[in-house]
């Protein structure tokens, strides 16, 4: 564990030692999200009710302050993540509070059609740990590791991306989200 480039030995275990695991984890996530498509059908999401509290300016300055303070402590926990409990999982956890916020709120809307940025977010976690896992065995190490700290922060951000994502996605049971008023 001395010779690994992150504090945290659970960080260690998860993405070095256990990569097959940590990446599988990924992928559960995004086979729950296409299975709830798939009972929708063609039906797409159910409307969220439009909130009547939703315009009140009490609920706008309650926005303001916790999808940014939300945004923080998930860096934060990414972050903390080489050194100290937290990592990808948590930050994504996070990062899907403040979406589910934004949601419930009608800022944000559930959408039928998922457009480019819901797809490439939906896999960049797992794109990202694949695409570092496998140029290792293309260059003669074993398959998942990771070659420096750099690999683990960036595989770590994607998943924590793609984790928030996926679980605002599954609350909303959507295939995509919009701003409000977007088409």
């Amino acid at each position: 564990m001395d010779a690994q480039p992150v504090g945290n030995p659970v960080t260690a275990v998860l993405l070095i030692f256990r990569g097959y695991d940590t990446l599988l984890e990924l992928v559960v996530l995004m086979v729950a999200l296409l299975g709830v498509r798939a009972i929708q059908g063609e039906a797409g999401p159910p409307p969220l009710p439009t909130p009547a509290h939703a315009g009140l300016p009490l609920v706008g300055a309650m926005l303001s302050a916790l999808v940014p303070l939300a945004v923080l402590v998930a860096g934060y926990l990414l972050h903390a993540g080489g050194h100290s409990p937290g990592g990808a999982f948590q930050g994504g956890a996070v990062l899907a509070a403040g979406g589910v916020l934004l949601l419930l709120t009608g800022r944000l809307q559930p959408h039928a059609d998922p457009d480019a940025v819901d797809r490439i977010g939906l896999v960049l976690g797992v794109l990202v740990f694949s695409g570092i896992g496998l140029s290792m065995l293309a260059l003669g190490g074993q398959l998942l590791a990771m070659p420096g700290a750099w690999a683990i922060y960036l595989v770590e951000t994607a998943m924590m991306l793609s984790i928030g994502l996926t679980l605002v996605l599954l609350f909303g049971a959507a295939a995509g989200l919009r701003l409000r008023g977007m088409p």
